[in-house]
């Protein structure tokens, strides 16, 4: 379908598309609710906690705007015109750019800080626990 399904056969792109956001809109509630519960679970440095709350942020944005766009397609589905449906489309692919982002964020948490990743997260809770145990003992 491509670009010139965008356009040229709009109604079909436009119908896929809603019920794509809809589901789409089930899971980022899914996502945010799954990061939540691991949130507590994370040992982190200053690098990983900065992440992490860019990470939460985009998050909230990506999910009022798609919820925003998934309305906006629903009520006005029928009686769109070609410039409100355009402008529609450039914040659809806002929308997609920022969970390209929201992936990029997610893989340098967990490729390159090992954010859920259990051997890295023992190992770092070890040493952790190493440098309490160090400084209990150079305090006496």
């Amino acid at each position: 379908m491509g670009l010139v399904g965008l356009f040229y056969r709009r109604g079909l792109f436009k119908e896929i598309v809603m019920w794509q956001c809809v589901v789409a809109i089930f899971f980022l509630f899914l996502a945010i609710i799954s990061g939540y519960s691991e949130e507590e679970r994370i040992i982190g440095s200053l690098q990983v906690d900065e992440l992490i709350a860019v990470h939460k942020k985009n998050s909230f944005i990506i999910t009022i705007l798609f919820l925003l766009l998934t309305s906006w397609l629903v009520l006005r589905k029928r009686v769109m015109k070609t410039v409100e449906y355009a402008s529609w489309v450039v914040f659809f692919t806002i929308g997609g750019v920022s969970v390209i982002y929201q992936a990029v964020l997610g893989t340098k948490l967990v490729y390159g800080e090992g954010v859920g990743v259990k051997p890295v997260e023992v190992a770092k809770a070890k040493a952790a626990e190493k440098i309490k145990q160090e400084a209990n003992i150079n305090k006496y």
